[in-house]
């Protein structure tokens, strides 16, 4: 008797950690079709373009100042990569994901992707991203650069004065 006791308490505290478990596994993957949803060839496509001009002015910088045949190839080359690093992380993403949110959460963002709007959404999102992170990303920068000033003013004015004591 004491051990069908043991045994039953023993089921019921391990119970709860299996539901979790399962739950977490199908979180994971309800995460990982709401981010495949989102991460579209396009969304991709427009991201990478958004980021383009950077890599390139980056590349121009270092000297390098490859021709238009080049940088055609050295753009598909970069998009691939891109690609297959996005891929690599949708598990640590699905997993962010799943911790976030429940699964009704993310079977909700299922179907909204699936509804009428949900679908208009991400096949807008590809010209919202092109029309929208050039002129934010250059904001941004502008506020660092002017944060960093004021930092930078800041900390120089504390700093006792260099040079030899009077």
């Amino acid at each position: 008797m004491r051990v069908l006791a043991v045994l039953a308490l023993l089921l019921l505290s391990v119970g709860p950690v299996l539901a979790t478990d399962d739950d977490m596994a199908l979180r994971l993957d309800a995460a990982r079709k709401v981010i495949t949803i989102q991460e579209t060839d396009d969304a991709l496509a427009a991201t990478a373009d958004a980021l383009w001009p950077e890599i390139l002015a980056s590349l121009k910088t270092s000297g390098v100042n490859p021709d238009d045949a080049a940088i055609a190839m050295l753009k598909q080359e970069w998009f691939a990569a891109y690609k297959k690093v996005a891929a690599s992380l949708i598990d640590g993403r699905a997993q962010a994901y799943a911790a976030a949110f429940t699964l009704d959460d993310l079977k909700a963002m299922l179907q909204f992707f699936s509804s009428p709007v949900g679908v208009k959404m991400l096949a807008k999102e590809p010209e919202v991203i092109k029309a929208f992170e050039p002129a934010e990303r250059q904001a941004f920068r502008d506020q660092l650069r002017a944060i960093t000033k004021r930092l930078l003013h800041d900390y120089l004015a504390a700093q006792p004065p260099v040079g030899p004591a009077a």
